[in-house]
């Protein structure tokens, strides 16, 4: 099953947008829109059927909600959401693909919430699967592809703007997957460190519980920063 059988959410704005026109700092969406959008894909179900396997994972989200809820449109979930004006990124959200979506958004969450306390304003992630248009390899779509939008180095271009303004890149850390296995953010994080942008951490509940050492190392790393080590 998948969302060829669920219509697509009301959060989700006209097709004004292609990734291959806007440049990818201005990928991003409102932290309000991603609970959205996530609530959105918890409601439908595909995500019922998904959790039968124990959780639900962003290969879950984005093959079975994301592709066919955009597909031959050339735009991305946060450019769809954003149909009169995109967002520009103020932070990079760097993660695992497989890990507990549930989790991704509990520690995502907390991060943004303390952040709009300190700074007063909004937060506005760059969060890759709903950045990037997801359908672009689909045999018969109109694109842009994958390779394409990589070829405009969205990642670092992104991470580069950060390092003399927004919040930087949150590392998020979940019990269910090891954010270091995954390439990509391997690469991010180098590229963050190498442009001396701010490197945080957000773990969910569960990845501190799991956890092996103190109580205090636990709560030190919940909120640490990578950039003072």
């Amino acid at each position: 099953m998948d969302a060829l059988d669920v219509p697509p959410p009301s959060c989700l704005g006209e097709v004004c947008w292609s990734n291959d026109q806007v440049s990818p700092v201005c990928w991003g969406m409102s932290f309000k829109q991603f609970n959205d959008f996530v609530a959105a894909c918890r409601s439908t179900s595909v995500w019922a059927l998904a959790c039968e396997k124990g959780h639900v994972n962003l290969y879950d989200v984005v093959t079975s909600l994301v592709k066919p809820w955009t597909r031959n449109t050339g735009c991305g979930i946060a450019l769809r959401m954003n149909p009169k004006e995109v967002l520009q990124a103020e932070l990079m959200v760097s993660h695992s693909w497989s890990e507990c979506m549930d989790q991704c958004l509990e520690a995502l969450s907390k991060f943004c919430t303390r952040q709009k306390n300190l700074e007063g304003i909004a937060v506005i992630p760059w969060f890759c699967a709903f950045a990037q248009y997801q359908s672009g390899d689909d045999p018969g779509d109109r694109g842009p592809t994958v390779a394409e939008q990589l070829a405009l180095d969205p990642f670092g271009s992104v991470i580069r703007t950060l390092t003399s303004s927004g919040l930087g890149m949150v590392v998020i850390q979940t019990s269910l997957a090891d954010v270091y296995s995954r390439l990509w953010c391997v690469y991010e994080i180098a590229e963050a460190v190498h442009s001396k942008a701010k490197v945080s951490m957000a773990y969910s509940q569960r990845a501190l519980e799991t956890r092996s050492g103190s109580l205090e190392e636990m709560l030190r790393a919940s909120c640490r920063d990578l950039s003072d080590e």
